[in-house]
């Protein structure tokens, strides 16, 4: 079992630096989620998800579950969100 609580912190902390870091947005949500805070770590994903998603049907018709999770520079990397 981790520390999430510790990882809440730390992700927090270094958000206070650069608050618009995707990375540790998304590392963050995942640490609450983990820590049972779900509510706080979907009010972090569903902005980023509905972004993401807004982008994509501008671009096509046709969404692929790899293009929302997948590895490309716009997706959503978070292996507790997936």
């Amino acid at each position: 079992m981790g520390d999430y609580e510790s990882a809440i912190g730390m992700v927090k902390k270094a958000l206070d630096g650069k608050p618009d870091y995707k990375k540790a947005e998304i590392m963050l949500a995942d640490a609450l989620h983990l820590a049972g805070k779900t509510d706080e770590a979907h009010s972090i994903y569903d902005p980023m998800l509905e972004k993401l998603l807004n982008g994509l049907a501008e671009k096509s018709s046709n969404i692929d579950v790899r293009d929302i999770f997948g590895m490309n520079t716009d997706s959503i990397r978070s292996p507790v969100l997936a």
